[in-house]
């Protein structure tokens, strides 16, 4: 007896749908193959066609979905054999991708078209997610199908998924996160430790924003092994097409070139990626496995005119928006200082929401009198808003597209780029850069994650790289005074000031926190001196007011501070050691990143407690190399009474690449082991 389950009808895309019949809303069942449903249609294998708004409800067949294993087919047997062989080469894998097999095609009539097909033998339990599987489209632009689903368990037992099953889920996104687009969502069932999937799907996006625009890219390989990776991009042959390779050896940069009576494809093969294994502070994935990006232009003209047309538009000049710029600056005198009150307004009054329904909004925002009027945004629509808004006063800016630093910006050939927006504004003969998203950044400090990259202004037509600001610039600044008394407790006091993204840090998490959230982390700091030592006070000065200096202060009645060993006492310096987990390998295969250049100082003053002298203090030092500084001295007072302790650590570089690894991990560990001297008191003699 075969099995029989209702699906009520909700979806609007095309899928292959395996229904056996349809029930209409007056009870008629019309019996037939039903082979897809589109545009609101269900369509028969004999061609019948019944609109949805009279179907109540749809038949599948779920007997032809159930496991079954007959005659192991050819291709079944070919992937079994390539997994167990992968599996002996790489035996320590999460899992292995056996296909990794990808096309695009920019079709004559401006059609831009995807199809993927793979299959990922499933090693371990963290990896059985990958049977879940989602795939994005925007309704009246692009739509999805589904062409194969299914495991293959280790005796070739084979279970498809099941169409009945497929949803159509929005994106689940925080709650700033609003987009308009769709998933294509569905299990493939028995996915299992053991068992292999296999997948493939064809996305048509046959109403792009602009035909013209054609930019695909493509990875061979991810964290884990890769057999197989095979790439194909198809253009019509009175198309140019540009690419560029990375990582990749000669032998498997260059692609073959196919060309046909209407289309010119390139395909390029990839076998055997061992995948990655991390290291601590590594660049992106993305960024170190050998990959393709390309373009149709080989200027950045097209898009520069594109780009421009619409955001000019964007930034016209209103009344409110005049007026707006003129309440904001009314005090001040300068261009800086206008620039700076624009920078907080915008910060603090426009809260980040995206909410995209084109890639005319996505790429270009929103007006800026809309945004204004809203009060929220994403990225691009905070930066017109900041242009606009400079503009309206005189100042010359321009929302910029950039590229985050937690990957490389592509810049080689023309393309979209970036995944973030600020703006870019011009004071006297130089140019700086301000993040109106970042609710927390000082005047003229800006987002940490876009230092070092590129941004491209279409409206200048440059493409640039943005600068790693001084090391003084990202500062985290500790005055220090502690009064160590008879009984070796102690009265600490320290004040806490920072610059660029420490500040930023510090300051959010103080503003965003309720003040019993700052109890508890002055208790646990209390208690890193030592066990049961007291907040006595502490004192915040600034936190809403972004033109100040944030500022931080508290003092701690320490139960007991410093090592007695008979009669010597050990003293560190509090807050003062210095760890560097990046560089615990003896060697390294990928450059070390950070998210910007740093800078720490301390400046400690310890009185000496009655009955006791300082017998030794660490002697100065200063190290350095190519990308970082340190210098440090310990000195007492006159009548020895204090002992006084200053220090300064610089890395000035964003990147440290592997060459200079060696001579960087040598400074780093003097560095950690300088800041773990010791202070060693003894007592008096009566």
């Amino acid at each position: 007896m075969r099995r029989w389950v209702v699906i009520l009808v909700s979806t609007a895309f095309l899928l292959p749908i395996y229904g056996d019949s349809v029930v209409l809303q007056n009870g008629e069942e019309i019996t037939g193959k039903v082979v897809a449903f589109e545009n609101g249609i269900f369509k028969f294998e004999d061609g019948r066609k019944v609109d949805v708004d009279n179907v109540k409800s749809e038949k599948f067949d779920v007997a032809k979905q159930e496991s079954k294993k007959e005659t192991v087919s050819q291709d079944v047997k070919k992937l079994l054999q390539d997994a167990e062989e992968a599996h002996k080469k790489y035996p320590d894998a999460e899992y292995i991708s056996l296909i990794d097999w990808g096309r695009y095609e920019l079709t004559k009539e401006g059609h831009h078209n995807y199809e993927y097909h793979g299959a990922i033998l499933l090693l371990k339990k963290e990896a059985l997610n990958s049977a879940n599987r989602s795939l994005y489209f925007e309704e009246g632009r692009s739509k999805v199908e589904i062409l194969m689903a299914r495991s293959i368990s280790p005796d070739g037992t084979v279970t498809d998924y099941d169409p009945t099953k497929v949803k159509i889920e929005s994106p689940a996104g925080e709650a700033e996160f609003y987009d308009y687009g769709k998933y294509v969502t569905f299990t493939i069932p028995k996915a299992e430790v053991g068992s292999i999937i296999e997948f493939r799907f064809k996305v048509n996006e046959y109403k792009p924003f602009d035909p013209k625009m054609f930019f695909p890219s493509w990875w061979f390989g991810g964290k884990e092994p890769v057999v197989w990776s095979h790439l194909e991009i198809a253009v019509p042959n009175d198309v140019e097409f540009f690419y560029k390779t990375y990582d990749i050896d000669e032998a498997q940069s260059k692609p073959q070139k196919i060309v046909g009576k209407e289309t010119t494809t390139y395909l390029w093969d990839y076998r055997d990626f061992q995948g990655i294994i991390e290291e601590p502070n590594m660049p992106s994935w993305g960024d170190v496995i050998p990959r393709v990006y390309g373009s149709v232009f080989s200027d950045w003209v097209y898009l520069n005119q594109w780009a421009t047309e619409r955001l000019e538009k964007n930034m016209r000049l209103t009344d409110t928006v005049k007026e707006t710029a003129t309440k904001i600056t009314l005090n001040a005198k300068t261009d800086e200082e206008k620039v700076a009150s624009v920078y907080h307004w915008v910060q603090r009054n426009i809260r980040y929401i995206s909410i995209k329904g084109s890639i005319m909004s996505g790429m270009c925002g929103h007006p800026a009198w809309e945004t204004l009027q809203k009060g929220f945004g994403d990225c691009i629509d905070v930066a017109v808003l900041t242009a606009t808004l400079l503009r309206a006063v005189g100042i010359e800016a321009y929302p910029v597209w950039i590229q985050t630093n937690d990957s490389e910006a592509f810049i080689d050939l023309p393309n979209f780029l970036g995944n973030h927006a600020i703006t870019q504004i011009k004071l006297g003969d130089r140019f700086i850069l301000l993040d109106s998203t970042a609710t927390d950044y000082r005047y003229p400090y800006f987002r940490n994650d876009d230092h070092g990259t590129f941004i491209h202004n279409p409206i200048r037509g440059v493409v640039e790289p943005t600068p790693v600001p001084p090391a003084e610039d990202n500062m985290r600044n500790i005055r220090c005074e502690v009064e160590i008394h008879p009984d070796l407790s102690a009265t600490l006091e320290q004040l806490n000031t920072y610059t660029g993204t420490w500040e930023s840090w510090v300051r959010g998490w103080f503003r965003t926190n309720p003040p019993e959230e700052h109890q508890k982390f002055m208790v646990s700091i209390a208690n890193g001196y030592y066990p049961d030592s007291k907040v006595l006070d502490f004192k915040l000065e600034n936190t809403e007011d972004l033109s100040k200096e944030f500022r931080w202060n508290y003092r701690v009645k320490v139960t007991r501070f410093g090592t007695k060993a008979g009669d010597i006492l050990i003293i560190s310096m509090p807050d003062v050691e210095y760890e560097f987990k990046e560089v615990a390998l003896p060697e390294r295969k990928y450059a070390i990143h950070y998210s910007t250049s740093f800078c720490a100082k301390h400046a400690i003053s310890i009185t000496v407690p009655e009955g006791w002298k300082v017998y030794y203090i660490p002697k100065e030092v200063k190290f350095s190399c190519a990308h970082a500084d340190y210098e440090a001295k310990y000195t007492t007072t006159d009548d020895g009474r204090k002992i006084l302790f200053e220090d300064r650590y610089r890395r000035h570089s964003r990147k440290i690449p592997t060459k200079d690894y060696k001579e960087y991990k040598e400074f780093l560990e003097k560095v950690s082991a300088y800041s773990k001297e010791r202070v060693f008191l003894t007592k008096e003699n009566k």
